[in-house]
């Protein structure tokens, strides 16, 4: 179950512990973590008081469900609880830079990452402020930047569902050629 999440089992409430996570990365396969389950403080043990009935939305980004079933002396409660699947980390191919651009190509599609796009974001060497563009493709242009100027770039993969916006983690930043 996820943190701070409870559910009623028999009149009583299960929680998870709050340090077992609750967030997963997209694999392309169906995803499903193991739970902790607990009742009144005592960790109820999986095939002998309760028993996963089954995963909703477990093969894609975004939220996923997981339901479980009482057995043994809980027979007949039911829970359930969420979890969260985020894109799978990104990475960048190589980084070419032109005139007055950089071309940033990734090493994977975005479907390869259980994104919709890629965000990149640059700065100039030395500096604090990152700047952000975003790609649907295997490549994404940075125009406009700075001729004689040595960027930073890194990237991650990003899904929007609804109005939540999925990220994966950020690639480690890369550190380019001077921009001509």
């Amino acid at each position: 179950m996820p943190q701070g999440r409870k559910a009623l089992v028999n009149r009583k409430r299960i929680t998870k512990p709050k340090n077992e996570p609750t967030e997963c990365v997209f694999t392309d396969q169906p995803i499903e973590p193991k739970l902790n389950v607990v009742l009144d403080g005592r960790t109820l043990t999986e095939g002998t008081d309760y028993i996963i009935a089954g995963y909703t939305d477990n093969t894609a980004v975004g939220s996923a469900t997981v339901q479980i079933s009482g057995a043994g002396e809980f027979e007949g409660a039911e829970a359930s609880g969420f979890f969260r699947i985020f894109p799978a980390k990104a990475g960048i191919a190589g980084i070419k830079a032109g005139a007055k651009k950089l071309t940033v190509k990734m090493s994977t599609s975005p479907d390869a990452c259980g994104a919709d796009s890629f965000r990149i974001q640059y700065r100039i060497k030395g500096t604090k402020r990152w700047k952000s563009a975003t790609g649907s493709g295997q490549t994404v242009v940075l125009k406009k930047l700075k001729k004689g100027k040595r960027y930073q770039v890194r990237a991650q993969a990003v899904s929007i569902i609804g109005e939540m916006a999925f990220a994966g983690d950020w690639t480690k930043v890369s550190t380019t050629k001077k921009v001509k």
